[in-house]
């Protein structure tokens, strides 16, 4: 038999995740273990379940057809640990499989989606196979290393020491203390300074005083908690209980970490341009899914286009393995096509009235079911909108989403009282037609994966209170015709009702669960919260 696949592998310590490539090199599937064992964050360590979601998500014959397969880390490969189970299953296998640097994997991740023949290449994160950063030189379907920073010095891990400070411990919640920044002001940020060296080779260290990249700062700077003590020395703050209130000075603490990742994370774009001496940048890591440092990149002048992947984290590692694997390995051709975010589990439409049934749904069929669902969302209801694929990574973005009019008065209280059960200085995103986004907000660039920050202009902050935080910003998702036909097409309709064709876009879950991603997932949902509608395909269910 004919075996034509290559399968990615990644996550093995969190937000584990898959991507198959066909022998084209064309993205056949891609999508987080987290969204099948719903399981959140959940690492890939289990052989059983990495065998049922290739074959229950990707087709029932996936195994037999694998080719090659990529494992990403290659530390994690050398010397497996918890992942010992696995690794003894895909050596069983009996198929070749290389193991790929995460960084590497992180680079090839988004170089080999993004439109640019030639591209900077920069990837931040925790750590991975000795790094925390690394730089490289994207040629056709080539990619050459030009810079690193070790693993010790790291945003990635300055965000999680910082998370444990302001009251939300854990990796995860960087998005969380994001969120608290846009309430602070960055009073530490000289204080945070003294603890950063730029470097002769354009990049950074971490040190305790003496400035120099040893053995000691190197230690020092690896453990969480030796990073927790020193901001709390430094800036005078005590840690705050999970739950409790934080105080101005943790909010000031967030807008300073904020402010001091802009500034690395700019300083170590120029330093990459520099040494390759191309503008056009694709980013990844982790911190790739800061938003406001994104934004600083984009408009510091220093760059060209940019191009982000959606999944950014190491939920993109699979993925990025694989397509290194083929392209640079094996040294085929890059492909044509455009990039999707869509490559997960689709929706198969015509079980849903079987399904709607069998859970004591009403439902409706709607030929034009954009037009139905912008009367709702216009008249102020709240709607689950389940549409084929799933998204890659950890953004909804309109495929299975929760969907709100952001013009009405006090619906992200009633939205997060209802269904969504999340703290309240935390922002909802927003989605708006890309040709029209600069018209409510200060962009002039596609934000396609909602990973950048922009401003609402000022004469519609009050109107689109429900998605402009605190300072005005908000995170923003663009959404062409190419991209999202239908969910485009309900944006146009909904702006015909209502004169802005905007909406609250947030992720199709509760409060710590994953993403929504199959029709049953989909249901149990809408039976448990207080949802208005579901929208599947052109079904509307209603209780």
């Amino acid at each position: 038999m004919s075996k034509p696949f290559i399968l990615g592998i990644g996550g093995f310590l969190h937000d584990g995740n898959i991507a198959v490539l066909d022998k084209s090199g064309q993205i056949i599937h891609a999508s987080q273990i987290e969204r099948f064992n719903r399981k959140k964050h959940a690492p890939l360590e289990s052989p059983d379940e990495l065998e049922s979601l290739l074959r229950l998500r990707v087709r029932s014959d996936i195994l037999e057809t694998i080719d090659h397969i990529a494992w990403v880390d290659a530390y994690l490969y050398r010397k497996p640990g918890k992942r010992a189970a696995l690794h003894k299953w895909v050596q069983g296998l009996g198929r070749d499989v290389v193991a790929v640097d995460h960084h590497t994997a992180h680079l090839a991740s988004t170089f080999y989606n993004s439109p640019f023949d030639n591209a900077t290449l920069l990837s931040i994160d925790g750590k991975g196979d000795e790094c925390s950063v690394k730089m490289a030189l994207g040629v056709g379907n080539k990619i050459e290393e030009v810079g690193a920073v070790p693993m010790h010095y790291s945003l990635g891990r300055l965000w999680n020491a910082t998370n444990t400070i302001v009251g939300v411990p854990g990796f995860q919640y960087a998005g969380k203390t994001m969120a608290l920044a846009s309430y602070g002001n960055p009073v530490y940020l000289d204080k945070l300074l003294t603890f950063v060296e730029f470097t002769q080779e354009g990049t950074f260290i971490f040190h305790t005083g003496d400035k120099s990249d040893s053995s000691a700062n190197r230690a020092f700077f690896f453990e969480k908690q030796n990073i927790v003590a020193l901001l709390c020395r430094l800036t005078g703050i005590t840690i705050c209980a999970p739950g409790a209130q934080p105080s101005q000075a943790h909010l000031d603490l967030a807008a300073s970490v904020q402010a001091l990742t802009n500034i690395l994370g700019l300083s170590l774009t120029t330093e990459a341009v520099k040494r390759t001496g191309i503008k056009d940048i694709c980013l990844a890591g982790g911190v790739a899914l800061n938003g406001n440092m994104n934004k600083a990149i984009v408009d510091s002048g220093v760059v060209g286009k940019v191009f982000i992947q959606p999944a950014a984290s190491d939920m993109g590692l699979g993925l990025g393995g694989a397509q290194y694997v083929y392209h640079h390995t094996q040294d085929n051709p890059r492909t044509s096509a455009s990039f999707t975010p869509y490559l997960g589990y689709a929706i198969d439409e015509t079980i849903v009235p079987r399904e709607f049934l069998k859970a004591g749904l009403q439902w409706v069929y709607c030929s034009d079911i954009e037009n139905e669902t912008a009367k709702l969302l216009a008249s102020g209801k709240i709607v689950a909108w389940l549409q084929g694929k799933e998204e890659f990574g950890p953004r909804a973005l309109g495929n299975r989403s929760i969907l709100v009019s952001p013009l009405v008065p006090g619906i992200k209280d009633e939205l997060n009282q209802k269904v969504k059960h999340r703290e309240g200085y935390r922002p909802f995103a927003g989605s708006v037609i890309a040709e029209r986004a600069s018209e409510f907000f200060d962009i002039d660039v596609p934000s396609p994966h909602m990973l950048l920050i922009a401003q609402a202009r000022e004469q519609y902050r009050a109107k689109l209170g429900a998605i402009v935080h605190i300072d005005g910003s908000i995170r923003l998702q663009t959404v062409t015709k190419e991209a999202n036909m239908r969910y485009h097409e309900l944006l146009q309709r909904f702006g015909a009702l209502t004169g802005i064709p905007a909406l609250l876009n947030t992720s199709l879950n509760d409060n710590e669960e994953p993403i929504v991603s199959s029709l049953d997932d989909a249901i149990k949902l809408f039976k448990r919260s207080q949802i208005d509608y579901l929208v599947v395909g052109n079904y509307i269910a209603s209780r």
